[in-house]
């Protein structure tokens, strides 16, 4: 009996000393605080995603516009690594000639891909020649998120297939335009460049073979 109540007594001056340990109860203010908090972060976060898309949208919209006023601004695209050749001494020309591929852009879609010789004289200037080996092809293109997309068919040809017939059929091709701006252009896996030093009055008809 003794003993019990020396217990008691020993664990009521615990008490005594060391004051029960409170309760915490979360109030319903307390709740909607979390819970406005948290919905405000969420909302910001969506807010800064929406934002981060419209800005990479419209910086591609813009890299995309700026590539296409390049492509159509640099009027004369030939394939690099054009191969110049001397005529025959005897000939008496100091001129040098090639093969080449052409291409020339307009700002409304039309596009038109020619083949031909060219002629670069003593001093540096270009001209094209029409003659044999000559042909052209007509068409469209597009430019979209910087792949260049072409629709064409040979429309005239100074030599033609036996059994072939004009227009040809339609046909399809894309590239990279990433560095038009730099004067680079990939086209089928070819690279072009832009032409410089081509005579006014050849850039001017090679402009009109755009469109019929």
């Amino acid at each position: 009996m003794y003993r019990r109540v020396s217990q008691r007594a020993d664990r009521e001056r615990v008490a005594q000393i060391v004051p029960p340990r409170p309760r915490f109860v979360e109030s319903t203010s307390t709740k909607s605080s979390c819970r406005s908090r948290h919905g405000s972060q969420a909302i910001m976060t969506l807010v800064t995603r929406l934002w981060l898309c419209c800005f990479v949208t419209s910086h591609l919209a813009v890299s995309q516009d700026h590539d296409a006023s390049c492509l159509v601004r640099s009027v004369v695209w030939a394939q690099r690594g054009l191969s110049w050749e001397s005529p025959p001494k005897e000939a008496g020309l100091n001129i040098r000639t090639t093969k080449a591929t052409l291409f020339a852009f307009a700002s409304d879609g039309s596009f038109a891909r020619i083949g031909c010789r060219l002629i670069k004289q003593p001093d540096g200037t270009i001209a094209m020649s029409l003659g044999n080996g000559f042909n052209l092809f007509r068409g469209t293109w597009s430019l979209i998120r910087q792949e260049l997309r072409l629709r064409f068919s040979l429309v005239d040809a100074r030599l033609l297939p036996v059994g072939k017939t004009l227009p040809g059929p339609e046909q399809t091709e894309s590239g990279l335009a990433t560095g038009v701006c730099r004067g680079k252009l990939t086209v089928q896996g070819v690279e072009y460049r832009e032409l410089k030093g081509m005579l006014k009055d050849d850039q001017d008809r090679l402009l009109a073979l755009r469109k019929p």
